[in-house]
């Protein structure tokens, strides 16, 4: 529902997010396109954002335990929170459509 994130979500346009079902579910009662979620802690610096997508939960833990709560933020717009968070770790995720791709991902 929605939309994905595209080459058009830059440091200039709209702070956007895509989150996942689960934390549309736990997040917002209703339709979640078009609110707004600011990440962080209370004072946070980082700016609010606006709810363009929501897409299926994935189980990156394990096939045998539940999916948690995700947002996807564009690379351009990675405010102090976002960079901070991504100190832990970035993640790649990408759709194929069964065609095998010529590289590899390692994690720390």
């Amino acid at each position: 529902m929605g939309r994905v994130l595209s080459d058009a979500d830059t440091e200039t346009s709209e702070a956007a997010v895509v989150i996942n079902e689960t934390a549309a579910r736990k997040l917002f009662a209703g339709d979640p396109i078009g609110q707004h979620l600011k990440l962080g802690q209370p004072g946070s610096r980082d700016e609010w954002r606006t709810v363009v997508g929501v897409v299926a939960d994935i189980k990156e833990r394990g096939l045998d335990s539940g999916p948690d709560p995700d947002v996807y933020i564009p690379y351009y717009q990675l405010g102090d929170v976002a960079t901070q968070m991504a100190g832990r770790g970035l993640y790649l995720i990408m759709r194929s459509d069964g065609v095998t791709l010529p590289f590899a991902c390692r994690s720390r």
